[in-house]
């Protein structure tokens, strides 16, 4: 959602338990813990198997739950189910932003909130200056504070934790002091270690 590449999916399996995450810089990964430990997280790809591999380690573990992504019916009940999720545990929240562009979710949020008080930026130079749902899709790289500024939540992709965005996405959030949820499976696993609400609630 918030890379400017195509993504597809990984996958990593560690003793049974499978992780998940999207990237832009697919491939393949074998070794050990240590050899995970030792990957220097410098490109998309490192940080993506890292992700996986954490994922479906603390998986293991018993730390997490919903490291695979849903099938089926799942997104688009996933989309609806999320107005009513931000209403529940967000009630004064009346303004919600949307940090990489996720279409279904965008127009369950327009429809619940107005399209006035929605705000999306994306990277994908495909999406942005586009109309989606009635909301313009500004630039990721420039108009992420602005989100922000004019958001009461703010929902974020998990992809952030592999495109190295997510550092500088919390420091704005606690410089405009806004709460943060991460959506998706990809970041199942940063959201727990950094004690994260995270909304993904038909991922198994």
């Amino acid at each position: 959602p918030l890379l400017k590449g195509k993504e597809v999916m990984i996958e990593a399996s560690f003793r049974g338990c499978r992780g998940q995450a999207f990237t832009d810089q697919p491939g393949d990964f074998e070794g050990s813990v240590a050899d995970l430990l030792g990957l220097e997280l410098e490109t998309n790809f490192q940080r993506a198997v890292f992700v996986a591999a954490s994922n479906a380690i603390m998986r293991h573990l018993g730390e997490i739950k919903g490291t695979v992504h849903c099938r089926y019916r799942g997104p688009a009940m996933c989309a609806q189910e999320l107005p009513r999720w931000i209403r529940r545990n967000f009630p004064s929240a009346r303004r919600v932003g949307l940090v990489g562009l996720q279409p279904g979710m965008l127009e369950s949020l327009s429809l619940a909130f107005g399209p006035g008080n929605v705000k999306v930026v994306d990277l994908n130079p495909e999406n942005i200056g586009t109309v989606k749902s009635g909301v313009e899709i500004w630039d990721g790289e420039r108009e992420t504070e602005r989100v922000f500024r004019e958001s009461d939540l703010v929902l974020v992709s998990g992809s952030t934790a592999v495109n190295g965005t997510l550092d500088g996405i919390l420091e704005m959030a606690g410089r405009y002091d806004r709460p943060v949820v991460i959506y998706g499976v990809t970041g199942a696993g940063a959201a727990e270690l950094l004690k994260l609400r995270r909304f993904c609630p038909f991922s198994e």
